[in-house]
């Protein structure tokens, strides 16, 4: 096992012969690609507990990095990032310190500069996101010790060549983890297309040296585009509005009734 995740088999001389990267299954580490091949993409599970295929892929093909719903046999589009003559993604992230800020993108790769040069790296700008006022998920800070989430500083990111193009998924704000006795490595970071068809950025942390966890930091749905525009989000029989869910129960409860 390498630091960076990836699985290799070496034959007695010390080469490769087999490793993990080769083969994702429903995510991407840091610094893993995701080949153009019929037989390279990312499946969804059915369920967290349920490893199984489920119904979401996402495909390099000609259209681009594509997210798809198996309906019945019939891949039917719902997101991801037009792009011609696309042969691999890889996902990367870089991250400062004092205080603790992660940026996440997608790095391309094109079979020529043409195809290279005729595509933008969108969005251009990626979403701001503040861990320390999302839903509550470290401890609160008192008020004299935490400032507010400052303006997003411009990291140096890695040089491009000249057949790759970049998109910006999220940069993240952590804040002041050493006041909490806590501790975030991207390097540790993976992207996984959720069972219920979302993609997400994925983080590790240790608190205290006692205690660790993962965490999501980033949701296609949710923070590049509105959680309304994920099908999945409020069932079939649900209506979605500003990210809330409304529908009619099954025992008719309120006034309205599920056909069946």
């Amino acid at each position: 096992m390498q630091p960076n995740g990836n699985l290799v088999l070496h034959d007695k001389d010390g080469k490769f012969v087999w490793q993990s990267f080769n083969y994702p299954s429903d995510g991407l580490l840091v610094g893993q690609s995701l080949m153009h091949s019929r037989s390279k993409k990312l499946v969804s599970r059915t369920s967290e507990m349920d490893s199984h295929d489920g119904p979401y892929s996402l495909v390099i093909g000609k259209y681009g990095f594509i997210m798809y719903q198996n309906k019945s046999g019939t891949l039917v589009r719902y997101a991801g990032w037009e792009a011609s003559g696309l042969r691999n993604v890889r996902f990367d992230s870089v991250q400062q310190d004092e205080p603790t800020t992660a940026t996440y993108f997608l790095t391309l790769g094109f079979a020529n500069k043409k195809q290279a040069a005729n595509t933008t790296s969108t969005p251009s700008a990626p979403p701001f996101i503040d861990m320390t006022t999302r839903d509550g998920r470290f401890p609160p800070p008192s008020p004299e010790s935490e400032a507010p989430a400052p303006a997003p500083a411009e990291m140096a990111l890695p040089r491009l060549r000249p057949l790759q193009r970049r998109v910006m998924l999220a940069k993240v704000y952590f804040g002041d983890l050493t006041r909490l006795q806590m501790r975030v490595n991207v390097n540790y970071s993976f992207l996984r297309l959720e069972p219920d068809g979302n993609l997400k950025v994925h983080n590790f942390y240790t608190w205290s040296d006692f205690f660790s966890y993962w965490d999501d930091s980033y949701a296609f749905f949710g923070d590049t585009v509105g959680q309304c525009a994920l099908g999945s989000k409020c069932g079939a029989s649900g209506s979605c509005n500003m990210g809330t869910c409304s529908a009619c129960p099954p025992s008719g409860s309120v006034g309205c009734m599920i056909n069946t």
